[in-house]
């Protein structure tokens, strides 16, 4: 009970909140400290709402502790989200004005500053206890690129989070964890499913969602590592309740492509090359052709028997292009494959998939589909197929009577065997079966 009101509590948070910017990872590669930033916009938030919502979302606000982290995030939002987001630098409520008293919520040192020329001045009459960062260059209003002010409640308009934690002491912020699926994080707020469990947390290949909140489609997704023809991997994602991905937009793409930035393959998408028509998505949604998104320098050069990869490797021409690879040709193992999952057969506004992650939807024989959503009709019942239910197919069902082979047809629930919970389904149809 206490994980559904967290969750309804951060969606009922970020309601509020007009926009989200995808996060971005300060590399330790690149000098970095390996935390995740993103900033929200969210005009006239209290910084200690901003500080709950980022609690909610497993961060804090942001604490730039040196002049290459308040560099780096000027770098990566400067123009692009809030243009005055809070920070998480706040005043102690009993410090001497304007100066006293300041330091991070993290409890990191305040070693180094960066504030505004004249800041910070306590703002006349308000109460200008928290800390905010320019994203926008207004020197001629004293407020430079990338500097700091203390403002009063409800001034900025939006805030930035940071996310640091390690829950599980391996080395890795668990928010990237959770964003690539290399640990599960199915109730979507941020922190390893493990961790809140006290299991032991185990790194693998997990489905990740593609959330609302975050500009997304609620879709599920899943990085699958077996090398395989597009045919093979088309099928197994069926039987699985998905179909290979269908990438329609470059946002689309650019999270596909964060599931594979840790990857170094080609991997097969759901687009298939159909000579002259050029390409069709297996979900039937229609493919919007974007010349961007094919590696140079041929572009796309359509044929038949030709379906859609994704250049993951380091070499690849530009980041995350597409080129069209032949199906099913001998001459080379094949290729990994990216798995969607969009169905929702009870209409109920929630992908299936995510619930039956989460429990909220049984999956007895784990083909990705609601065992509620697959309960036995007349015509299963039928098993003769004479639109009747009655002796012939008992006659059927019991001489099919235990575990089931590839010929039977009477596992009425699919559970694997023949027996009495098969023969109750088939007497609860009996009868005409138009």
């Amino acid at each position: 009970m206490k994980k559904i009101i967290q969750v309804a509590a951060v969606a009922l948070a970020l309601a509020s909140a007009t926009q989200a910017q995808q996060a971005v990872q300060w590399k330790v590669e690149n000098g970095g400290n390996g935390h995740w930033y993103a900033t929200t916009s969210s005009p006239g938030v209290s910084w200690s709402d901003a500080a709950s919502m980022s609690a909610l979302r497993g961060g804090a606000l942001a604490t730039l502790t040196t002049p290459q982290e308040n560099s780096f995030v000027v770098a990566a939002f400067q123009a692009i989200g809030p243009r005055y987001p809070w920070i998480g630098l706040r005043q102690s409520p009993d410090a001497v004005e304007p100066g006293g008293g300041w330091a991070w919520v993290s409890g990191e040192p305040l070693s180094w500053t960066n504030w505004s020329p004249s800041e910070p001045n306590g703002d006349g009459s308000f109460d200008a206890d928290q800390a905010n960062i320019w994203l926008v260059d207004e020197p001629g209003l004293g407020r430079p690129l990338g500097t700091w002010n203390d403002w009063h409640v409800g001034g900025p308009d939006g805030y930035m989070i940071e996310w640091s934690a390690d829950c599980n002491g391996d080395g890795v912020v668990d928010y990237g964890q959770c964003r690539d699926g290399s640990l599960a994080d199915y109730d979507a707020d941020n922190v390893p499913d493990c961790c809140e469990n006290g299991d032991p947390c185990v790194v693998g290949i997990h489905p990740v969602q593609w959330r609302v909140t975050d500009g997304g489609n609620g879709h599920w997704y899943r990085f699958e590592q077996d090398v395989l023809h597009w045919q093979p991997h088309r099928d197994r994602a069926v039987t699985q309740g998905g179909y290979l991905a269908s990438v329609t937009s470059p946002a689309e793409r650019n999270f596909v492509g964060a599931l594979l930035f840790i990857q170094e393959a080609d991997i097969w998408l759901g687009g298939q090359s159909n000579w002259p028509q050029s390409i069709t998505w297996v979900s039937g949604e229609p493919f919007a052709y974007t010349a961007s998104f094919w590696c140079p320098p041929n572009g796309y050069n359509p044929g038949g028997g030709y379906a859609i990869e994704i250049c993951g490797r380091a070499d690849c021409p530009v980041q995350f292009c597409w080129n069209v690879e032949s199906e099913n040709c001998l001459c080379w193992p094949g290729n990994k494959a990216v798995y969607e999952w969009s169905a929702d057969c009870n209409n109920d506004g929630v992908v299936d998939f995510g619930q039956i992650l989460q429990g909220q939807l049984a999956d007895l024989n784990a083909d990705g589909v609601p065992d509620a959503c697959q309960q036995p009709t007349c015509g299963d019942a039928d098993i003769y197929r004479d639109f009747n239910v009655n002796g012939a197919d008992l006659g059927i069902l019991l001489s099919q009577w235990g575990p089931i082979t590839p010929l039977t047809e009477s596992d009425l629930n699919g559970d694997g065997v023949v027996n009495g919970a098969d023969l109750g389904i088939l007497l609860s149809f009996w009868g005409a079966c138009p």
